[in-house]
């Protein structure tokens, strides 16, 4: 198919991430992740900050109409 083979690493990578950008819990992600709530807080953040950022722009946009 031509598509690039993703290691497992990207993999637990892209499904974290994708977990948390819709708001799911930070242990709920480490416990499907196999790892500790403060781990994963501490290694993904940053995508909730982000989600949160994402989320008050299309607020902004919306008073803006």
């Amino acid at each position: 198919l031509g598509l690039p083979i993703a290691s497992p690493h990207t993999m637990r990578h892209s499904y974290i991430t994708n977990m948390l950008s819709v708001n799911e819990d930070f242990a709920v992600a480490a416990a499907q992740a196999g790892d500790t709530p403060l781990t994963i807080f501490r290694n993904y953040a940053h995508v909730r900050k982000q989600s949160i950022k994402n989320s008050v722009d299309k607020l902004a946009k919306l008073r803006e109409k």
